[in-house]
């Protein structure tokens, strides 16, 4: 049965996606599907991207879980930094354009399903302005129910530190996005 569905998106490579039912529960987190391409032929160079045919095959597949006149998606607007180069902003933008093409896959091409959380908003809320990355690990274990499934590394796993960052920032942006909406319903 398709239910009410709140999702927090953190683009970028180490990105993810976080899904929390209408009772306030993490269902479900995905890490960013990546792939690793040929930047520069001459020199050999191999670069990793968004794989973007796996991110349509889980966009279709959460799009069918969920019911699209109850589904709100906050994705994060993240923007290049000054000291980026054109190429690695050029990267970044690609990345928050995929994730930009997943929200509107799963929100059936409805527009209206989709917002946009600037950085600063969440993490203030979750008094994570000016800390380092890893304390959103924790606090997502601390305030949401089952992060623990997708926030602890096993010896067995292959998860990096910076996916696990990923993964935390995606379930608070997820719960970020319900509490927010919950305000709206009262």
């Amino acid at each position: 049965m398709k239910s009410s569905t709140y999702f927090g998106i953190d683009p970028g490579i180490n990105g993810a996606i976080a899904w929390i039912d209408k009772m306030g529960h993490l269902r479900g987190v995905k890490d960013m599907p990546t792939e690793m391409y040929l930047a520069n032929k001459a020199k050999g160079t191999c670069r990793k991207r968004i794989n973007t045919s796996v991110l349509l095959k889980i966009g279709l597949h959460l799009s069918t879980q969920c019911d699209p006149v109850f589904t709100s998606i906050l994705l994060e607007r993240v923007t290049g930094f000054g000291n980026q180069g054109a190429l690695s902003s050029f990267n970044f933008g690609d990345s928050f354009g995929c994730a930009r093409m997943l929200a509107s896959i799963i929100s059936n091409h409805s527009n209206d399903s989709c917002s946009f959380v600037e950085p600063p908003a969440w993490k203030r809320y979750f008094s994570l302005i000016k800390q380092p990355k890893a304390d959103a690990i924790q606090v997502a274990l601390d305030i949401v129910p089952n992060a623990d499934a997708f926030l602890v590394s096993t010896s067995t796993s292959k998860i990096t530190k910076a996916h696990l960052e990923g993964r935390a920032d995606a379930i608070l942006i997820a719960k970020y996005n319900f509490d927010r909406r919950k305000e709206i319903r009262l």
